[in-house]
């Protein structure tokens, strides 16, 4: 059992639905019956020292002398760091199958690679009034800049909150919220504003 190929995306982020193709021949000189077991990892050298398995494939069937046959398995892109990474296929991984010390073509590694990217949302700046008075509407603005590597997709929520020491901590009070949709490409920027009633009790210097 020679696995010939693996194919699958040349860019993910980690969290994505991906699936990984491979095939495999009985390069031998008779019948592999089955059944036997496919396993496909995700492995940033190439090799199964570190590797993740992602996926696992039971074929039943006999595969002929010559002949050749293709499985794919779906998965999802595990949390890792931006980098280059590889999927690796090993075909009768249990080994069920008797290849008289012929094992070394079970095992295939994606030609290209996967390249694994971020999105990184950073907030850039927030303009607000010197003065204001509480209990009245206030405006306040910021921009959000994709600082990573890859586009922020889906929907995400921009947070304003009032606070005494500039450090975010839970005695912070929130003064409102805008949800933005996606897409936003790797080194893109939005400017957003939000018109918020500040607490009448408030007073004295704060910051949002």
């Amino acid at each position: 059992l020679a696995v010939q190929t693996v194919s699958a995306a040349a860019q993910a982020v980690p969290g994505e639905h991906g699936t990984v193709t491979w095939t495999v021949t009985n390069t031998g000189e008779a019948t592999a019956r089955g059944p036997w077991i496919d396993r496909v990892y995700f492995t940033a050298d190439g090799t199964l020292a570190q590797a993740v398995q992602l996926a696992s494939v039971t074929h039943s069937t006999e595969l002929t002398l010559g002949a050749t046959y293709t499985a794919s398995a779906a998965f999802v892109f595990p949390d890792s760091a931006d980098g280059d990474y590889r999927f690796v296929v090993v075909s009768d991984a249990a080994g069920q199958v008797f290849e008289q010390g012929r094992e070394a073509n079970n095992t295939s590694v994606t030609g290209g690679g996967v390249r694994i990217v971020h999105p990184d949302l950073a907030a850039l700046l927030v303009g607000a009034p010197a003065s204001a008075v509480s209990g009245e509407l206030t405006t306040f603005a910021w921009s959000v800049e994709n600082a990573g590597s890859a586009a922020a997709n889906g929907a995400w929520v921009d947070r304003l909150y009032l606070s005494r020491d500039a450090v975010f901590d839970g005695s912070d009070g929130l003064l409102g919220q805008l949800v933005h949709d996606g897409p936003l490409a790797a080194g893109a920027r939005y400017d957003a504003s939000l018109q918020a009633a500040l607490p009448i009790d408030l007073s004295g210097g704060w910051f949002v």
